[in-house]
């Protein structure tokens, strides 16, 4: 169940935080996998997954990576486009569009041109997972430039689902909630805040992540399309005990 022997997979932004926990869930499943990055971590060379230098805002390298991973190891068979970038904003009224742009950049871009790119080099009946957030559809003061690109992602997965479905190439995304990595530490704010906000009380871990990636980039789950499956602890369905015993207090 969920094996994924014999599946050459590439993930995007897979050194790291949740990228590098589906790398090391798709080994462990079987599959060979190529993670593409700005640069290896001393976690992933302990893997022996293959590395690609990739920098995914720069759309002819992404074109050319998927050729030369095409040459040297197959044709995909799972793509995650993962790789993605958190800064710090500020309120609204004072965007800095700079920020705003570099974080569409990475965020919006980078899948964007996996899609156009990775299908060219993957399999029929390939499974495409993107990584948007929570945040697509539920934000908090000072998200902006990050909300909106991951509302934009999981629009692009539809898109994606519709136009390649005559190949049978399913298209999905995952909402992650707050999830403990480099790029959101436990004692961040946000992940303070889980204590009140989700049902878990907790942030999530890239494990728990992985482990919705892979369902998806299975073959048992070959008539789940199009869809945006939101992973936040329960974060989105109300309040929790220990946020009413504190207002209440």
């Amino acid at each position: 169940m969920f094996s994924l022997s014999g599946k050459i997979a590439l993930v995007t932004g897979g050194c790291s935080g949740i990228g590098l926990a589906i790398v090391a869930r798709f080994m462990a499943a079987g599959a060979q996998v190529i993670a593409a990055d700005l640069a290896t971590t001393p976690a992933f060379d302990k893997n022996g997954a293959s590395f690609v230098a990739l920098d995914v805002t720069d759309e002819d390298r992404l074109a050319r990576v998927f050729a030369e991973v095409e040459e040297n190891f197959g044709k995909l068979d799972i793509l995650v486009n993962n790789a993605g970038i958190g800064l710090e904003e500020g309120p609204l009224i004072e965007a800095d569009i700079g920020a705003f742009q570099k974080t569409l950049a990475v965020n919006l871009n980078g899948v964007l041109f996996g899609l156009k790119y990775g299908p060219r080099h993957m399999n029929d009946g390939g499974s495409i997972v993107n990584t948007a957030s929570l945040a697509a559809t539920t934000t908090m003061p000072e998200y902006t430039g990050y909300s909106v690109s991951k509302a934009g992602v999981v629009k692009l997965s539809q898109q994606a689902a519709v136009e390649l479905g005559n190949r049978n190439i399913r298209v999905n995304a995952v909402c992650p909630g707050t999830t403990t990595t480099p790029m959101e530490p436990a004692d961040s704010e946000e992940s303070r805040l889980c204590k009140y906000l989700t049902a878990a009380g907790r942030p999530g871990t890239p494990e728990e992540q992985a482990a919705v990636f892979h369902f998806l980039a299975s073959d048992d789950a070959s008539y789940v399309n199009a869809q945006a499956i939101t992973v936040d602890g329960g974060w989105v369905h109300g309040l929790n005990n220990a946020l009413i015993d504190k207002l209440l207090a």
